[in-house]
């Protein structure tokens, strides 16, 4: 038996004595034993991301199984191509006040779960904080928890039972990277709008500009890279399924970005970078750029 069927035949036996309606369940798990075989690795390998995207953190899976899933991912991510956040020229600078070392505001376009070397990156989370659910959304928090693995909910949900609430807009918890090549994530949750076209309301602005405040404290917090730097890579947070027009989301976030460093003169974060996901997004950053030459930039 392959590592990668081994580790799903062990999760579909899990589901089964997790479920609610076991005989039901049993059907549809006896239906993907009779074909894994049949499978091609690309989707045995969305079928295992399938399987632990609907699990609950409770009962954790065994520490065996983990460490198997972990060593999986790891062999999956070393075939991706990954981007050092070191190496994403800047395009603006900034002093710091404390240190001879400029400080850099980037824009990049790519998967954010393949960019290496980061202090953090940000994933915009539900206000339960323990990741998506619904393998069929295409949100970057079920991008995030599937390439860091299943150890990163359980993560989440430590810190959330230890909160005893859930997120209110504007805040986060950190946990760590996992399989990821960034160190840690910061999970935030942004406004919520009605759906695409909506308006943003002023508290809505106000929630999602403290949404990069509450990152950047959190960042602040983290230790830096083995060079001493800080990175921090902020996706486009609400503008995906929480519907937050990008073009305004984007000017807040620019605006938000350079208030903070004006503020906060000897910050140790170093290394800023807005991550997109499309042209679009890209050019709607490029042209906000200046908003943050506001800090002294370059």
């Amino acid at each position: 038996m392959s590592s990668l069927r081994g580790i799903i035949t062990r999760l579909l036996d899990d589901a089964q004595d997790q479920s609610r309606h076991p005989e039901k369940q049993s059907r549809r798990h006896l239906q993907i034993r009779e074909h894994l075989d049949h499978l091609e690795d690309s989707d045995q390998r969305r079928l295992v991301q399938q399987l632990l995207c609907v699990r609950h953190a409770e009962p954790s899976l065994p520490g065996t199984l983990l460490d198997e899933i972990d060593s999986t991912i790891l062999a999956w991510r070393s075939q991706r191509l990954l981007t050092p956040a070191r190496s994403i020229p800047p395009a603006l600078t900034f002093a710091r006040s404390d240190s001879l070392d400029q400080g850099s505001v980037s824009v990049w376009q790519g998967d954010i779960t393949t960019v290496s070397g980061a202090t953090a990156i940000t994933n915009a989370a539900n206000s339960a904080g323990l990741g998506c659910f619904q393998p069929s959304h295409r949100c970057i928090d079920n991008a995030i928890h599937a390439w860091a693995g299943p150890r990163l909910r359980d993560d989440c949900h430590r810190l959330m039972t230890a909160r005893g609430r859930e997120l209110d807009p504007g805040e986060c918890v950190v946990t760590p990277g996992r399989c990821l090549p960034a160190a840690h994530v910061v999970h935030v949750l942004g406004p919520q709008l009605a759906g695409p076209g909506a308006v943003p309301e002023p508290g809505h602005n106000e929630q999602l500009a403290q949404c990069y405040r509450s990152v950047l404290d959190a960042v602040e917090a983290l230790p830096p890279g083995d060079d001493g730097r800080k990175r921090v890579v902020f996706c486009g947070i609400s503008t995906g399924l929480f519907a937050f027009p990008a073009r305004q989301a984007a000017e807040l976030a620019v605006r938000s970005v350079a208030a903070w460093l004006q503020s906060h003169q000897r910050t140790t974060v170093t290394d800023i970078i807005f991550n997109t996901f499309t042209d679009a997004d890209t050019a709607i950053y490029t042209d906000f750029e200046p908003c943050a030459a506001s800090r002294g930039g370059g």
